[in-house]
């Protein structure tokens, strides 16, 4: 969240599992692949600056999941941070050396909650950590 001016930053990209979809891009939040020997905080604050062009220091860890447990071994780590104007220090939108076509949209918070409300996240993690920040939010 940039606390300057309370918008929450989300990447928009192409997703193969939506290629016949009529809009075949996701709205979500900044994500990546752990590298090789990479610590999660700095997989996280990596993936901020090439998708959202944001430096961050201070991260919260809010946990993990297992994407689905029955098939793949992925682990998705969770993390908030609100950021300043001053952050940006770089422009976003993914790598061109990784084919990345992200799209970055911002979105007040009540229009997250919105999209929540309405079932309008079609990406898990993104809903995740939207449902936390108001669990959050709400003291809970």
């Amino acid at each position: 969240k940039n606390v300057d001016t309370n918008q929450f930053y989300f990447v928009n990209q192409l997703r193969a599992c939506k290629y016949q979809d009529e809009d075949p891009t996701t709205i979500e939040a900044v994500a990546g692949m752990l590298e090789l020997g990479e610590d999660i905080y700095d997989t996280a604050r990596r993936e901020c600056l090439e998708e959202v062009g944001f430096k961050v220091d201070e991260l919260n860890y809010w946990g993990y999941t297992l994407s689905a447990p029955g098939i793949v071994t992925e682990k998705m780590h969770f993390f908030y941070t609100e950021v300043k104007n001053a952050d940006k220090i770089e422009e976003g939108g993914g790598l061109d050396h990784e084919n990345e076509n992200i799209t970055v949209i911002t979105f007040s918070e009540k229009e997250i909650f919105s999209r929540l409300k309405n079932g309008e996240w079609d990406d898990s993690k993104t809903v995740v950590l939207v449902q936390r920040y108001f669990l959050e939010k709400m003291g809970i």
